[in-house]
């Protein structure tokens, strides 16, 4: 197995620990080139990573995830991150050119012009649809399989869009290190991950200057 395998499977065992139940809702992984094969069509090279995330697990089956009142409404694979379905991923790629490209046109209409999109078409959605969303850079340019943070229109100008971790294999070791530390518990009455915004503020300021001081190994 790979480092980037070893983490994922961490991941699963710090689920376990804490009582989550998320991991029964992992779909089985899919073929490396039906993988590549689909994010090519939207004419981006996947990275190594990215096909052996979707090789992996297929990501979370949110339809068998039960819903009621105060239940969260999909399993997170940490905090408020998705990690979705390979055709449901390919969907939010698609959706999130649409949105860049609804705002730069009221933008025109409403300003006279069009501010920089939110969303680089070079990036791939490897976990997204809560607060927390992350694209994987599938150029060619130094910035392939970096992984970035992406903050949706309005811009919020505390949260820029940035690089967060240098690939797929240490953004995955740094969410272990969120679980270690004791940044999330699970709460079985909504199914739900409870935070510690200490710790995680803590440990975005460190990701934050490891991926910028090309710490992160």
């Amino acid at each position: 197995m790979s480092r980037f395998t070893d983490a994922l499977d961490a991941l699963v065992d710090r689920h376990r620990r804490l009582g989550s139940s998320v991991p029964d809702y992992l779909r089985p992984g899919l073929d490396a080139p039906d993988v590549r094969s689909a994010i090519g069509e939207l004419g981006l090279n996947p990275t190594d990573e990215l096909v052996e995330l979707f090789v992996w697990h297929d990501g979370l089956d949110a339809g068998a995830w039960p819903r009621g009142a105060g239940k969260a409404g999909f399993p997170r694979i940490w905090g408020d991150a998705f990690f979705a379905p390979l055709t449901v991923a390919v969907e939010t790629y698609r959706e999130s050119i649409r949105i860049d490209q609804v705002a730069a046109e009221t933008e025109l209409r409403a300003y006279g012009n069009a501010g920089p999109p939110t969303w680089n078409p070079e990036w791939f959605p490897a976990f997204s649809s809560g607060d927390e969303t992350y694209g994987v850079d599938c150029g060619s340019s130094p910035d392939r399989g970096l992984v970035f943070d992406v903050w949706w229109h309005p811009e919020d100008v505390d949260n820029p869009t940035r690089a967060r971790f240098k690939n797929l294999t240490l953004m995955m070791e740094a969410i272990l290190r969120r679980f270690d530390e004791g940044a999330y518990t699970w709460n079985p009455e909504i199914r739900w991950f409870d935070f510690d915004d200490a710790i995680l503020d803590r440990l975005k300021t460190l990701e934050l200057e490891e991926v910028a001081t090309g710490d992160q190994t």
